[in-house]
């Protein structure tokens, strides 16, 4: 397939092929596939792609995905592993924003390839910086992997978390991941910027707040039947006993002028 923009595609190609390398090990570790070729069968990849795409810093082999398919690579990996597909963007380190998707018709001329890396909407935290950050921050995510609930990983037990036994776990993690990046969102606009951009790198917006206002959640754990009450125990790491009403963020928010 060509590229009809050849110099965008150029300076992302680094940004592409880091970006695809993490989906690509996240899949591995994740999904436990011990070789590319199960790998390649489990994303519905031409034989050798994901080993392609997996070869970062680049080389000789190395193939990156072009702009227009990176979103599709998500797709298919969120599909595997039973988690959230998150929009991938843009973002720029030296104006520190983000620029939009990797296939929108981007003005990328004014900087050079080291200037963009690829993340997710929002500052969703990509595999890359759980597994770097902090050496436990990971831990604190297992539960937007539905494989791993499958898999009957310690602390993610769907009796423990009040949801039915009997169903998919994926509309569950769809609807709690919604909830925090819907908190994270109303964090980052108390914090500003100096979280995303690595100036209090210690701090992680969901754990500002111990009381989440799992609104979406609490709402499909109910409606299938399961315990409400169980799961905001487990949501709240049993730091609250009873279920506040819905949290007004208000207060910590800047007044308008």
């Amino acid at each position: 397939m060509a590229n009809d923009k050849p110099n965008q595609g150029r300076r992302l190609r680094l940004a592409l092929s880091r970006f695809s390398a993490m989906l690509v090990q996240e899949a591995r570790h994740i999904g436990q596939i011990s070789s590319y070729r199960e790998l390649d069968e489990a994303l519905g990849l031409p034989d050798g792609q994901s080993l392609r795409y997996s070869r970062y810093p680049i080389d000789a082999k190395t193939r990156a995905p072009q702009a227009a398919w990176i979103q599709e690579l998500e797709n298919r990996v969120a599909k595997f592993l039973k988690r959230k597909a998150h929009r991938v963007v843009v973002e720029n380190n030296r104006t520190m924003e983000e620029m939009g998707a990797p296939s929108d018709l981007l003005n990328l001329r004014e900087f050079s390839a080291v200037d963009f890396q690829l993340g997710y909407e929002g500052d969703w935290p990509t595999y890359r910086r759980l597994i770097t950050s902090e050496p436990d921050l990971i831990e604190m995510y297992f539960w937007q992997w539905g494989v791993l609930w499958d898999r009957g990983l310690p602390g993610l037990s769907r009796k423990e978390w009040g949801v039915p036994s009997d169903m998919t776990i994926e509309p569950f993690i769809d609807a709690l991941t919604s909830d925090k990046i819907r908190d994270r969102a109303r964090v980052d606009a108390m914090l500003g910027e100096c979280y995303r951009w690595g100036e209090a790198p210690n701090i992680d917006p969901s754990e500002i707040f111990l009381e989440w206002n799992f609104a979406k959640t609490k709402n499909y754990v109910q409606q299938v039947g399961g315990d409400v009450a169980l799961f905001w125990t487990q949501a709240t790491r049993g730091t609250a006993r009873t279920m506040p009403q819905p949290i007004s963020y208000d207060e910590f928010l800047p007044e308008s002028t």
